[in-house]
């Protein structure tokens, strides 16, 4: 019995070799707190010196939903970036 096929990401379908998981050590995570018992976390990709950025690039992104600790947040963004 086959399973389903495994769909392909843009790179692997031009034939270059597969994306590994993002390296959690190349972000930071800053945990806030939106109102009382409501933290979100945002990720930014640490900028290497003569690393040029456009102005017109993604800087950060916010982690969806709101969660009831900081270190929910921080996880949920932890969990976020490996998805990356």
């Amino acid at each position: 019995m086959r399973g389903l096929p495994i769909p392909l990401n843009a790179r692997q379908r031009d034939g270059a070799e597969a994306i590994s998981m993002a390296d959690i050590s190349e972000f930071s995570i800053v945990t806030y707190e939106r109102k009382p018992g409501h933290w979100r976390a945002a990720i930014m990709r640490e900028v290497r010196p003569g690393m040029v950025v456009g102005s017109d690039q993604v800087r950060s992104i916010v982690t969806p939903d709101d969660y009831a600790s900081e270190s929910e947040a921080k996880f949920a963004a932890e969990k976020l970036i490996r998805r990356l």
